[in-house]
């Protein structure tokens, strides 16, 4: 197995601009994500996490009044940031406005502080990633294999 570890992941992944990174869920645990969270706030860099599982679609979770921190950091962050998205399969399901806005938002940020994070079933993240119709088409690095 591939794996990089969380510190690495921090020192690293600014200076690769790795914009959108996923990792499947059954080959990381949560702990890689709760020492990472631990990692990036004792570095100064902003931690933020979007569930989707609780919320049957993007723009109900989206819209939630505790994530607008993490959107206001996703449309401008000005500070090395990463955003933490788990249980994905609302953004497999969907096909609307908000997906295409929230990748186009990511992947068009000039300033390279922000890093995303998809966490979930390698069905979800081949499903957003890797279908020729999805807005996230090949604009992923699966850092761990």
């Amino acid at each position: 197995m591939f794996c990089i570890l969380p510190e690495t992941l921090i020192e690293n992944a600014w200076k690769l601009s790795l914009k959108i990174i996923s990792i499947d869920d059954k080959i990381v645990s949560e702990s890689y994500l709760t020492k990472l969270e631990k990692i990036a706030l004792t570095k100064n860099i902003d931690f933020y996490c979007i569930n989707f599982d609780e919320h049957e679609s993007l723009k109900k979770t989206l819209l939630l009044p505790n994530n607008r921190a993490a959107i206001s950091a996703i449309e401008k962050s000005n500070k090395p940031t990463i955003v933490l998205f788990k249980n994905i399969n609302v953004l497999v399901k969907e096909s609307n406005i908000e997906i295409f806005w929230l990748r186009s938002t990511i992947t068009t940020q000039l300033d390279d502080n922000l890093v995303c994070i998809f966490y979930a079933s390698k069905f979800s993240i081949e499903s957003l990633f890797n279908d020729e119709s999805s807005p996230f088409y090949h604009s992923n690095i699966n850092i761990m294999r």
